[in-house]
């Protein structure tokens, strides 16, 4: 049985959208879903979501002309999270 077939669509679907462009309450439904997966299943893909949303912070500031500091910040925290995760698709 693989995750696809374990989470429902509507979740699938939030997974690859942007936390910034979902409103608080979807937010909180995605991860009370992922949290109530097993956690073999749950706990990776919190992860990588996570780092995804890491990311897309990063990447929203290359056109708002942003400082040394917060652009630091931002890459410190995504490479941070992928390190800590044991998942190999962070690490590659």
């Amino acid at each position: 049985m693989t995750w696809n077939s374990i989470i429902r669509g509507s979740t699938r679907n939030r997974l690859t959208r942007s936390a910034a462009r979902m409103r608080g309450e979807h937010v909180d439904a995605l991860l009370d879903e992922l949290s109530n997966l097993p956690r073999v299943i749950g706990a990776p893909i919190t992860v990588a979501w996570n780092a995804k949303e890491d990311l897309l912070d990063l990447l929203a500031t290359a056109r708002t002309r942003p400082d040394r500091e917060q652009v630091r910040d931002l890459l410190y925290r995504f490479y941070r999270r992928c390190a800590d995760a044991d998942l190999p698709e962070l690490h590659a």
